[in-house]
């Protein structure tokens, strides 16, 4: 309810050292330097996890067999447009308003603190990578 929705905004502005969003994820790995220390590794920025070869899918193959695997596989990852498949989703139309709303306030706590630092240093390092 909105009282929950209102100490979980309090919660993540007060409680929380850090914040950041994966859309903007360059930006989040350098204010999380700028806010914590540390020196960023360009490592930071690197897809540690990429889909298209997944361990876990590759052992999947061998415990049982390619076409149960590969029809599993399909149900979590993304297709070669880089886009999940939401049809079950916006078939049913649904949306969490408290979770938009609590997800609106991380957005805006995160740009408010990133706007308080100068990453114009790290992002330039970031897009040289």
């Amino acid at each position: 309810d909105s009282e929950d929705l209102r100490r979980a905004m309090d919660i993540v502005e007060n409680d929380f050292l850090f914040v950041g969003i994966t859309e903007d994820f360059d930006r989040s790995v350098c204010l999380f330097h700028a806010m914590l220390g540390g020196v960023v590794n360009s490592n930071e920025f690197r897809n540690s996890r990429p889909t298209s070869r997944n361990p876990f899918f590759e052992t999947l193959h061998e415990k049982i067999g390619d076409e149960s695997a590969s029809s599993l596989k399909s149900l979590f990852q993304k297709s070669d447009e880089g886009l999940y498949d939401e049809t079950s989703l916006t078939r049913i139309h649904y949306a969490d308003p408290y979770d938009e709303a609590l997800y609106a306030h991380v957005r805006q706590l995160f740009y408010k603190r990133a706007a308080m630092f100068d990453l114009e240093p790290c992002l330039s390092v970031v897009s040289s990578l």
